[in-house]
């Protein structure tokens, strides 16, 4: 049973004005349809697609293994150049002559004569110790000649010394024979005593030539005491003069360094940057060129601020810009990153990059760049050391919508721990 009459029913299906029909056209649904597509291709493209944040720097191109300058030890001026922009030097190869000479009004070089000096004061020394070694050839060979023949002598008294010992010998035996016999009667007095006498002028012999000896033996000893003092005494001035000598020629190199020195190249390399010409005064503070060491490759030394250095990574994107051709009409250049420093540089480390005057601390970022060539006008043109550069350093990838929510992002961990500390308290 309904909840109303049929009568009431059949009076609503009456309906005097008639019945309404709502009408809806055809552009008004095909407003709402691309409308709807609209919003989700917004939907779409907020959700899958992402937007890179980058941080631009400055930076240049720097070997990787750095740059040899190549400065004066002392002011002078070039004396001559024996190398060229570009060319390739091995170690040890001469560069320069330099010469620090300085000549008075009227007068040579003041250098050139404090070294004539120290070599004509060289020779005296020289020629003296020439004359000590012929002097001590000939007091050597005299005394060996002496002492020779005293060795000689010596030898020969001793002989005479064992002949008269074994005489004296003999004549005591046969003074105790006379004795005996003298004794007995057989021999008179006058014959024992005959033998006595030559007995005791034997002996006599005797003493006199072991006196003999021993004072050849001495003197034999003092020539050779003699001999060791002329030794000793030689070695020693001859220690003097060679130490005069050495000093003396020590100053003679210290001269001519500082008259003319040789600079030599320090590592095999490429010359650049050469400023050093024939007859130009260098005062050591100005290098005289540079050399960049064989086998170098050039990287990107990119200086960037402590706040912009969180989030750049090793292997991070770069895309460098050199300014000396605009980047507009030939294009960037792609590298990657391959080291980021650790603490902040001095100014001192900065020296070929302009910082501007700029007060915040900076953080290099090493990066390898793809090529080392920049196409102009279809021609590779190689890109060198030393030049300046711009670059963008990708610093994070995240999709568009957590950029447009990262304000709510940022806010819910706030409002979690007040409120965790609303219920602490």
């Amino acid at each position: 049973m309904g909840l109303f009459r049929q009568e009431v029913t059949a009076a609503r299906r009456q309906q005097w004005l008639g019945e309404v029909i709502v009408v809806s056209p055809l552009s008004l649904r095909l407003s709402a349809f691309m409308a709807l597509g609209i919003v989700f291709i917004l939907i779409v493209f907020i959700y899958f697609f992402s937007y890179t944040r980058k941080q631009q720097v400055s930076g240049v191109l720097m070997p990787d293994k750095g740059i040899i300058r190549i400065y004066s030890p002392q002011p002078g001026s070039v004396k001559n150049v024996y190398v060229k922009e570009g060319e390739k030097v091995t170690l040890g190869q001469p560069l320069f002559v330099l010469s620090s000479d300085r000549s008075l009004e009227g007068k040579d070089a003041t250098q050139e004569t404090i070294s004539e000096q120290i070599r004509t004061r060289l020779k005296l020394y020289n020629d003296t110790l020439k004359q000590v070694d012929s002097g001590w050839l000939t007091d050597k060979s005299a005394s060996r000649h002496q002492i020779q023949q005293l060795t000689e002598q010596v030898k020969l008294q001793e002989q005479e010394s064992n002949n008269q010992l074994q005489l004296s010998q003999l004549l005591n035996k046969r003074v105790m024979q006379y004795q005996e016999l003298w004794k007995k009667e057989y021999v008179s007095l006058e014959q024992f005593q005959r033998i006595k006498e030559e007995s005791l002028r034997q002996d006599g012999a005797l003493e006199t030539s072991r006196s003999t000896l021993i004072n050849s033996r001495r003197e034999l000893a003092q020539r050779n005491n003699e001999l060791l003092q002329l030794e000793s005494n030689y070695l020693k001035q001859r220690n003097d003069i060679a130490s005069k000598i050495a000093t003396t020629e020590q100053e003679l190199t210290e001269s001519e360094s500082k008259r003319e020195i040789i600079i030599r190249a320090t590592k095999p390399g490429t010359v650049t940057a050469l400023t050093a010409t024939a007859g130009q005064y260098f005062d050591g503070h100005a290098p005289l060129l540079s050399i960049i060491p064989e086998g170098s490759q050039l990287q990107a030394y990119l200086y960037a601020p402590g706040y912009a250095v969180g989030f750049i990574r090793p292997h991070s994107d770069v895309w460098l810009r050199y300014p000396a051709w605009p980047w507009q009409k030939f294009g960037q250049y792609h590298g990657v990153v391959v080291s980021i420093s650790r603490v902040a540089l001095t100014q001192n480390e900065m020296d070929l990059f302009d910082n501007k005057g700029a007060d915040t601390p900076l953080y290099r970022i090493v990066v390898q760049p793809d090529s080392h060539y920049v196409n102009v006008y279809g021609q590779k043109v190689e890109l060198q050391a030393g030049m300046q550069l711009e670059a963008d350093v990708v610093r994070e990838s995240r999709r568009l919508y957590e950029w447009i929510f990262e304000p709510l992002i940022k806010m819910t961990p706030s409002q979690t721990g007040n409120q965790g500390r609303g219920n602490a308290q």
